[in-house]
C-alpha cells in the first residue's frame, strides 16, 4: 500500500486490524484491573456517570482528533505536532515519553498475570505450583516481595512484547491483535456470567447501575473525577502516542469519525463487563469493594479459591484474558514511542530501523521495570523521590499525573483555539464530518475545563496541596 512506500515503517492491512489494535490499545489493565478497583474507590455508579461523561466529551473529540493527526501527517506524535503547529512540539515529546514511564511499571504487572495463570493452572492440574490453599493476600505479599521470580516474570512479559512489536504492524500487531481482541471478548462474557450466577451477586450490580451520589458529598466529587479523568487517558491510551501512531498507519479510505467513537465504546464496554465480573464476585464472597489495586490479584483470587473445583478453571480463563489485554495495550504503548524514533530516523536522513529503536525502547523499560519490580510496590525500603512511596507513584506520576493530561489539554488548546478545523479536512475523506459542530465545541469549550481541573486534581492526588 502507498503509505507502506512513503513511511518506511509499516501499514494496517485492513480496517478491520486498525480498529482491533486500536481497541487493544485501549482495553487493557486499565480495564480490566484499573476500572473495577477505581470504581469501587469512587461510589460505584457516581464514578460510572463521571467516566461515561468524560468518554463523550473529551475523550471522543480526543480519539478523532489524534487518529486524524496521525493519518494527515503521516507521521508519530513528535513531527505530527510539529507538522501542524511547532510551538506545540513539546505535547510531541509529552506523549513520546509517556509511554515510556507507563511501561516501566505495566511490565511488572503484566509479569504478575503470568505469575497467576500459572497458579491456576497449578491448582487446576495438581502440579504442585498453586496456591495450595494459602491465603490469597499472604500469598500475593511473598511472591511481589521475592525478588528474582516476580523479576523473570517482568522480563518474560517485556521479551513477548519485543516480539511483536518488532515485526512491525502487519505481520506483529495487527496479526496479534485481529486474534487477541475478539477472544478476550468471548473469555470476559464467560467469566461475567459465572460472576452473574452468584449467590448474592445483584448487590455488585446495584453498586454499579443504581444512582448512588453519597460519594460526592463535600469535595468528594473532585476525587471522582480526577480518579475518571485519569483512568480515561489510561483506559484509551488518549496523549500515549499510540493513537496518533497507530492513526499514521491508517489507510485514507477508513472512516476516521465511526473509528473514532467505535473505539471509546468499545473499550467502555470492556470496562463495565470487567467491572461486572469482579463486583458481583467481590459483593457475593464479603470482599470490599474500594479494595484498590490488590483487588485484581487478591480479592479476585480467594473469589476463584471458594468457587471449589472450577475455581482454577475461572481463574485460568479470567487471567489469559487479562494477559491478552495486557499485552495489546504494552504493544500500542511501545510502538507509540518507537514510531516517534523511527520517524526521528527519518528526519536525520537514515533508513529507520525497527529493530534498533525497539531494542533500545526495550532497554529502557528493562531498566525501569526492575526499579519497580525490586521495589515491591514500596515494600523493599527502596528510597523513592519527590517524596512518594513507590516507584510505581514515580512513573505513574510523571505518565497519568502529568504528561498525559497536560497532553491532551494542550493537544484541546490547539484545535480549540490555534488551529481550529485543521484536521476537519482529514476526517472528512471519507464523507460528512456529522459531529464537527460537536467535536469542535468540546475541543473549544469542555475539554480544556475537564482537563485543567484533571491535571490540579491528579497533581494534588500525588502530592495532597490541599485536602479533599
Amino acid at each position: 500500500m502507498s503509505s507502506e512506500k512513503n513511511n518506511n515503517k509499516g501499514t494496517f492491512n485492513s480496517n478491520f486490524g486498525f480498529l482491533m489494535s486500536s481497541i487493544g490499545s485501549a482495553v487493557g489493565l486499565g480495564n480490566l484491573w484499573g476500572f473495577p478497583y477505581k470504581m469501587g474507590m469512587g461510589g460505584g455508579f457516581a464514578f460510572l456517570l463521571i467516566y461515561v461523561l468524560l468518554v463523550a466529551t473529551v475523550g471522543y473529540p480526543l480519539m478523532v482528533g489524534e487518529i486524524a493527526l496521525g493519518r494527515k501527517t503521516g507521521k508519530a506524535a513528535i513531527q505530527a505536532f510539529k507538522r501542524v503547529d511547532k510551538r506545540f512540539t513539546f505535547t510531541g515529546y509529552f506523549d513520546t515519553v509517556a509511554p515510556f514511564l507507563l511501561i516501566c511499571f505495566y511490565v511488572v504487572f503484566g509479569g504478575y498475570i503470568i505469575k497467576y495463570f500459572l497458579i491456576n493452572l497449578g491448582d487446576f492440574l495438581n502440579l504442585g505450583f498453586g496456591l495450595q490453599g494459602m491465603d490469597s493476600g499472604a500469598f500475593f505479599e511473598q511472591f511481589m516481595s521475592s525478588g528474582l521470580e516476580p523479576l523473570i516474570y517482568t522480563y518474560i512479559f517485556l521479551f513477548a512484547t519485543f516480539l511483536i512489536v518488532v515485526r512491525g504492524i502487519s505481520g506483529g500487531i495487527e496479526r496479534f491483535s485481529n486474534f487477541a481482541m475478539p477472544a478476550l471478548f468471548v473469555m470476559l462474557l464467560v467469566v461475567v456470567f459465572r460472576a452473574n450466577t452468584l449467590p448474592g451477586a445483584r448487590e455488585g450490580l446495584a453498586f454499579i447501575f443504581k444512582p448512588n451520589f453519597e460519594v460526592f458529598k463535600g469535595m468528594g466529587w473532585l476525587s471522582v473525577l480526577g480518579n475518571a479523568g485519569s483512568q480515561m487517558f489510561f483506559s484509551l491510551s488518549l496523549s500515549s502516542g499510540a493513537v496518533i501512531a497507530y492513526g499514521s498507519y491508517l489507510s485514507k479510505s477508513a472512516d476516521i469519525e465511526s473509528n473514532g467513537w467505535i473505539i471509546p465504546v468499545a473499550d467502555s464496554v470492556v470496562a463495565v463487563l470487567a467491572a461486572m465480573a469482579v463486583m458481583p464476585a467481590v459483593f457475593a464472597f464479603g470482599l470490599e469493594p474500594g479494595g484498590g489495586p490488590g483487588l485484581l490479584f487478591v480479592s479476585l483470587q480467594t473469589v476463584f479459591q471458594s468457587m471449589g473445583a472450577t475455581g482454577p478453571i475461572f481463574g485460568m480463563v479470567f487471567y489469559l484474558l487479562v494477559l491478552f489485554a495486557a499485552l495489546t495495550s504494552s504493544i500500542a504503548m511501545t510502538e507509540g514511542a518507537v514510531s516517534a524514533m523511527l520517524d526521528g530516523q527519518q528526519e536525520r536522513g537514515k533508513e529507520p530501523n525497527r529493530l534498533k529503536m525497539t531494542l533500545i525502547f526495550t532497554i529502557g523499560a528493562f531498566l525501569g521495570g526492575t526499579l519497580v519490580s525490586l521495589d515491591a510496590l514500596g515494600s523493599s525500603g527502596m528510597p523513592h523521590p519527590f517524596g512518594l512511596s513507590t516507584w510505581l507513584d514515580v512513573f505513574d506520576l510523571g505518565a497519568e499525573g502529568i504528561l498525559m493530561p497536560l497532553g491532551g489539554l494542550f493537544f484541546s488548546i490547539l484545535l480549540g483555539w490555534f488551529k481550529p478545523g485543521i484536521l476537519d479536512d482529514e476526517v472528512a475523506l471519507t464523507g460528512p464530518f456529522r459531529s464537527r459542530g460537536f467535536y469542535q465545541f468540546s475541543l473549544r469549550w469542555i475539554a480544556p475545563v475537564f482537563l485543567f481541573f484533571i491535571v490540579i486534581i491528579q497533581l494534588n492526588a500525588f502530592f495532597g496541596f490541599f485536602p479533599m
